[in-house]
Formats: structure tokens, sequence, C-alpha cells
């Protein structure tokens, strides 16, 4: 520890000097400013044996195991005794175990956890690479072929091989627990040193190289193809880049070492040999005499960054979508040395080391605050919200159709239910379907189908289940289902809640949101279609249940069909479901009709994941009440309150619009704004502008129709009921999806997200519309036809009135070009 010390006194110098001259420059990223949550709880937990945490992760029952080496490698170490694994249980905050790696092993740096529930560590100074198994309490270690190579962090993949840098001879491996072989790709560099690693959901592999002479994000793909991503094209000087993670939305970030920044590559602009889609972040001090070193980093599922700084015994936090402030923090313990293990559990609880106090860390309460939901006028029954561990849906017109609780003696498929009717799909013809320990499972390998009951239009399932690994697996439940080929689902896939369809065998999303789910929890969900709107909720089966749906689509291409579940597992995963009830939302009972027979496809496609396109950071959904989605309201009902078609002269400033009313906001103080060929544009350089026209108005809508020339870090939309530059509500597109958001304060929390394929150039047509707490938006492309329902409809009840107007974020170069505006008071 004490050579750590002198490494890092020697060094300060040089972090601060180099971030004296990054800020001076403005290199990439901005220095944002301090916004810290106001109900974050940090507290720390001294380890019960050794010294010198590091890595972290979390076991399939919530429990975080640290890696305790015993020494602090400056890069090595000796003359100590082999570490030890710890496990701490959040429940209880206490230690329950404490595993000392046998005589011969080495120290262990970092943790993580394969689809047995077995532990794998490196140790750099053994050259070696370490399992524990829990289940019976066995060491094993096998040494990596290169010598002296330094085995330094670890990631699973979605096959159980085990991947790892090789920190002092510039390659990464990888360990085949199968076949007991190892890996090993270099890197063109000779002398990258490869830091962190991790996994995408895809199965590439994602790393950092650490020097700074190098300075690059590596990719090593499912096909096994060697990627490399510059970070800057400027002085790399003291970029170091670390640890890496990956964001809800697919999005690699990592942190930075010296040079006081954390870094994001936004995957649908990456271009190999080049920093495209890369933006850096700076952050700002909290100890004005300390030097910097950015280390630990991870995702949290509400749209934070997590980070911490060694050097400043501080963490925070940033958002994701790369809009908005830090939030700062001091450690627990002062001058802790926050280093290597950080990550954010189930619950979006930080975990972090405080290497030099020799405790573990906890962070509480950092997410994102959701906004409190007001429920909208419901004109149908509506589910009540039910927190008990099996689900019990309120009473609805016709009545359950179909039920089981799986309590019945073990056997080879799931034959007859407990309401004695017999489960169809594939749940009485695979042998993946078994009833075992009063649960109804599904292993093997495959998509796979179970339905139960009678065919039925307007309906609702509710069903309890965990799955023991999502590593390229979900689970969920089915309406709707026709056959194999035909079906509505909404499924868990351990990073997002996704509702999709397939029809004729084509899969298409409808929507999804960011969801943390823990492999071996179990989790509830409730799916529900009325008319042609489709409503999701879920959540863990022994919390309690949304009140709100967090997903909400439109869509008619399946008018009935049945109730059921359907899993994607490979081989080694387990689906466990313990309760099932589905709902006829029909006003009298439905009419029985035959058990569907098997009929499975020749060819079943794995359902895919949601889109890897950027999107703003997913916090949680405040969502609509479960009723069919309001029609809007068409312009001109109702009475226009402004108007500008911007058929005037060339001018700076958009100045008074065709209405004769006065454009505020920024559009008349901002030299970006302009009028140029009967067009209002809005150039950009990095900001995000507003510009607002009209009196104050509650219920409101705004139409707007405009291009841009770039969608790359960039929108435009529309704001209602905006006051200030740090409060509004807004609809806009990012060429991947339409987002509706609010700021408050400063604070911007994304309220529900929903897939739409934007050109850069072409014209689309927005329509955002505020009527009591609910808030409706779509869009398409100008000249088409309007969606009939919202395309988004989400509850908040932050904003009651303001202003109307639009808004746009665009880099320098970019242009946004509106061509038409109305604002309307609604009755």
């Amino acid at each position: 520890m004490r050579q750590r010390k002198k490494l890092i006194l020697a060094l300060v110098a040089l972090a601060t000097l180099v971030a004296s001259v990054l800020m001076l420059f403005g290199v990439l990223g901005p220095l944002a400013h301090t916004q810290p949550f106001s109900s974050v709880t940090a507290s720390d937990y001294s380890v019960p044996t050794g010294y010198d945490p590091w890595g972290t992760a979390f076991d399939g029952n919530g429990n975080v195991w640290v890696a305790i080496p015993n020494c602090d490698p400056t890069p090595m170490c000796s003359g100590v005794y082999p570490g030890a694994l710890a496990v701490f249980n959040p429940s209880s905050r206490s230690w329950t175990h404490t595993y000392n790696l046998p005589s011969g092993y080495g120290q262990p740096l970092f943790v993580a956890f394969d689809h047995q529930g077995r532990v794998w560590f490196p140790m750099p100074m053994s050259n070696s690479i370490g399992m524990f198994n829990p289940a019976n309490g066995s060491f094993q270690q096998w040494g990596v072929p290169t010598i002296n190579a330094g085995p330094w962090d670890v990631a699973v993949d979605g096959n159980g091989n085990i991947w790892f840098t090789e920190h002092y001879v510039n390659k990464i491996g990888m360990f085949n627990p199968n076949s007991q072989q190892f890996i090993e790709v270099p890197t063109p560099a000779s002398n990258s040193n490869p830091y962190g690693i991790t996994v995408d959901r895809s199965n590439n592999i994602w790393f950092t190289e650490n020097t700074d002479t190098v300075a690059l994000i590596g990719e090593y793909t499912a096909q096994g193809q060697l990627k490399e991503y510059k970070i800057r094209n400027s002085s790399t000087t003291g970029l170091t880049p670390h640890l890496i993670t990956i964001d809800p939305n697919g999005n690699i970030w990592w942190s930075e070492g010296w040079v006081s920044m954390i870094g994001e590559l936004r995957v649908s602009a990456a271009q190999p040999g080049t920093n495209n889609g890369v933006t850096e972040y700076a952050y700002p001090h909290l100890c004005g005499n300390c030097g910097s070193h950015t280390s630990g980093i991870s995702a949290d599922s509400t749209g934070n960054i997590w980070f911490d700084d060694s050097l400043q015994s501080a963490f925070g936090s940033f958002p994701d979508s790369g809009n908005g402030s830090f939030s700062m923090y001091n450690t627990p313990t002062s001058n802790s040395h926050p280093h290597d293990g950080m990550h954010v559990d189930g619950q979006n609880n930080v975990w972090f080391d405080e290497e030099f106090a020799n405790k573990l860390a906890l962070v509480t309460g950092g997410s994102a605050p959701a906004p409190t939901p007001s429920p909208s006028p419901s004109s149908s029954p509506s589910p009540s919200p039910s927190s008990s561990p099996s689900p019990s849906p309120s009473p609805v017109p016709g009545g359950t159709i179909a039920q089981d609780t799986f309590q019945r003696a073990n056997q080879q498929y799931w034959g007859t239910a407990s309401d004695g009717l017999t489960w169809a799909g594939d749940a009485n013809a695979s042998k993946a379907f078994t009833i075992t320990n009063q649960a109804g499972t599904i292993s093997g390998s495959g998509l796979l189908n179970g339905v139960l009951g009678p065919q039925v239009t307007d309906s609702e399932v509710l069903v309890s289940g965990s799955i023991s690994s999502f590593n390229n697996a979900n689970f969920g439940a089915v309406l709707h289902w026709g056959d194999t080929n035909d079906w509505y689902k909404t499924y868990i896939d351990g990073a997002n809640f996704v509702m999709q369809k397939k029809v004729n065998g084509s899969v298409s999303g409808l929507t999804h949101h960011a969801f943390t789910a823990t492999a071996g929890t179990s989790y509830t969900i409730r799916f529900r279609i009325v008319g042609n709107t489709l409503y999701s909720k879920v959540w863990p089966t022994n919390g309690t249940e949304p009140t709100n749906w967090m997903l909400t689509a439109t869509d008619t291409s399946l008018t009935s069909g049945y109730c059921g579940v359907r899993a994607q597992i490979q081989n080694g995963i387990v689906v466990r479901y313990t309760a099932f009830q589905a709902v006829s939302l029909n006003a009298g009972s439905p009419t029985p009709t035959p058990t569907p027979s098997p009929s499975p496809s020749a060819s079943p496609s794995p359902s895919p994941s949601p889109s890897a396109s950027p999107s703003p950071s997913p916090s949680p959904t405040p969502s609509p009440s479960p009723t069919p989605s309001p029609s809007p309201t068409p312009p001109g009902t109702g009475t226009t309150i402004a108007q500008d078609t911007f058929q005037r002269a060339n001018q700076q400033y958009w100045g008074t619009a065709s209405d004769g009313l006065t454009w505020a906001g920024d559009a008349n103080t901002v030299g970006n704004f302009s009028i140029v060929n009967n067009t209002g544009n809005i150039t950009g350089n990095g900001n995000n502008y507003s510009a607002v026209l009209g009196p104050l108005v509650a219920d409101s809508q705004v139409q707007a129709s405009g291009s841009i020339s770039n969608f790359t870090y960039n929108n435009f939309g529309v704001v209602l009921r905006w006051t200030d530059n740090n409060n509004w509500y807004k609809a806009y597109i990012d060429g991947a999806n339409l987002v509706v958001q609010k700021k408050v304060n400063g604070s911007v929390t994304t309220l529900l997200t929903t897939a739409f394929v934007a050109k850069a150039g072409t014209s689309y047509t927005l329509s955002f519309q505020a009527v009591g707490n609910t808030l409706t938006a779509s869009v398409w492309a100008t000249g088409g036809t309007q969606p009939a329902n919202p395309m988004i409809t989400v509850t908040d009840s932050t904003f009651l009135s303001g202003y109307c107007g639009v808004r746009a974020l665009g880099q320098s170069g970019t242009t946004v070009t509106f061509t038409a505006f109305q604002a309307t008071q609604l009755p």
C-alpha cells in the first residue's frame, strides 16, 4: 500500500496540470456544475479480514462479494499471503462469509459470477485465473499461457466463457471452463496495457487500453473481429482509460484516469479507427488541493452513470443522456481512496470499495426520482395494485378464464393446471417443461410457449416467475397468442422491460423501458390489452405493484388469441413460474374454444433485445392510467393562441411571428436563431436552445414541423408549460426515438420513450398535448398521416401551466429548421 501511495503522490502534480490544461482549452466535454440528489445516503462497512478491498460483484441472491487481495498492486506486490473473498448481506447489513484463498494462490483483484453461480477471479501475482464454487466450497486455478501476463479485470459472456485483460502483455484472454482451454487475443499496440473489460448483450467484448499514449477502447466481436476506437484526435496526455461499463441503451462508458473525466461511445455512431460517437465529460472537483484519478464506473437503470475518484475520495453521477449536471459527493470516510470496485445492484444501490480505509461503501437514494403520477380519469374498470407475492387482480368484467398455482407433484410437462384446464403450446409437448418443486419450470434451449384457457379479445395476464441467468435469455407473458409466429409479448431481459409483437413470423419491438432485474429473483408481470391498446408493468414479486403502467403501445395486428407465457433460454438456464392468471376484460364471458394444439416454428428466431440506438436517460417512468389512449385534440379545436409560418425576410433572430406576437426564450437574444429562406433556423454549437410564443396557458397543444441536418448527439422538438430553460415538458425526436421529458429546477427526467426512426434532412411534424396531468405526443413525416392514437401517453403533475414553444439540441455544424408552428389553448 505504501508503494501505491508514493506513486500517487508522484502523479498528483501531473494530474493537476493535465486537468488545468484540459479545462483551459475545453477538451470535448463541458465542465458541468455540481447538482447532487437531495436523498443520497452513503454508509460504509469495514471488511472482516485483510486489507485493500478491490473488486465487487453480486450473486443471484443480491449479496455483495468483495475481492480482498491484502496488497495494493504497484504494479505488483509480493511477500503477502493469499487474499480472500468476503460476502456482505445488504438486508442484514453484515458480513456473512469469508473465504480465504488456499496456499499457492495469488491475490484476487476482481470478481465475476458465471451462470452456475461460481465465482471467478484473476490473480496477477500468480499469473492465473481462480474459481470458487460456493455450492461445495472448492477452489480451482488455471495458469495463463503467457508468462507474467498480469490477468486483471474479468467478465463472463453469454456462453459461460471467462474473459479477462492481460495487463502486462497487451492482450485479452478467454478461458472456456468446459474445455479448460485458453484463447489469447493481442492488441496491435505493444504498450496498450488492457485494464477494464465487459460484455454486451450481443456477446461482444469491450475493454480499455490503459496507456495514455494509446488510449483506445477495444471491441472483440462475437464473430472474432478486433476493433479499436479512438477517444481523442488531440493530446491524450494523462488519459488512461480504466474501468468500462454499458448503459441500458447499449452505449459504452469508461473512466479516464488522470484527466478528471468519464467518456462515452455511442455505439450507433461508432466507426473503428476514429473517435466518431465519443464524448468526454469533465466533472468538478470537491477538493481544491487534491489531484484527481477516476477509476470505478457503473450504470444504473434510471439513467445515471456512477463513478469514483480515488484522490479526491469522492464519487458522483452523470445522466447517461449526456445532458445535465454532475452530482458529486464525498465518500463516507475521508481519504478512503475509492477505486476499482464500483457496481450498481438491481435495486439501483451503488457499491464501491474504499481501498485505503479497508471498507465497502453503500450509496442509496441516488437514482433519479420519479415524478408523482396523478391518475387520469378512467372510463373502464382498472385493476387495483397488488403487493402480495401471489398475483391477485381486482375483479374485472368477464372474470378469470385460466389460473395455475403449479401446486402439484413433480412431473414431465405442465399437464393440467390447478383450475382443471390443460396447458397447450409447447407446455405439454416439449420436454423442456416440467413441474418441479411446486413451480412450472422451463429448461433447455430455444423459444418456448405455454398457453392456457380459451381464446379471448380484451384480456389481461398476471404471472410471477424468475430466471437463473439473464445471459441471452428472457421470460415474460403473451396475449393474443395464435401460434408461435403470431403473438404480443412483454418480457424482462435483465436490463430492459420490453413489449413486442410477432406477426406471420416477423418480430417487431413496440416499446421498451430500462428495468434492471436480478437472476434468481421473482418478478410479477401484468400485461393487458383493451381494444388496440397494450399496457404492461413489472415489479419484484414481494414488492409493491406500480400504480401506473410502465409500457403503453397501440397496435391493430392481432385482435384476439390465447393468454400464456413465453421464454427464451440457453442451455443451463432455468425459468420458474410460480403463479399464472388470465382474465377476460369483455363484458360477457368468453365463448369457450378448443385449446390450441402445439404448433412449433420450423426455425424460431430469437426475440431481439431492444435497439441499441442511443436514447435519453431511462428514468423510472410514470405511466398512463390503464385505459385506451385518448385521441389527440386536432389542431384548430380550442383557440389558437400563437402561430408562425416563418414567411418573412432573412434576419438575425426570429423577431415577430406571422401572427404579430414576438418570440421569446432564446429566439430574440441568442445569435444562433435566424430567419433564412422563409424558415426559422437554429444553428448548433453544442447547447440546448428554447423559443416560446404566446401567452401563459394551462391545457394546451403545440404542433410544429421541422427538420435537422444531423441526428448525431442532436435532437429537436416542442415544449409545453415552459417557464424558463430549467423548467418545462418536452417532446422530441433524436433519430431513433420519440421521447417525452421534463426538466425541473435544472434536473432532467425522461418520462417515456418509444422507438421512432427519423432521417436527417427530412421534415417531421410533432404534436404535443397537455390536458390536466396527462401528456400525449405523436410524430409523423410532414405531409403524411397523423397517427390515430398518441404514440406516447404519460401522466405527470409537476407543471400546471406555462408557455408553448420549440427546443433543440445541436452540435457545432448542425442546423435545425422549423417551417410551421401553432399553439392552441384547449377547452
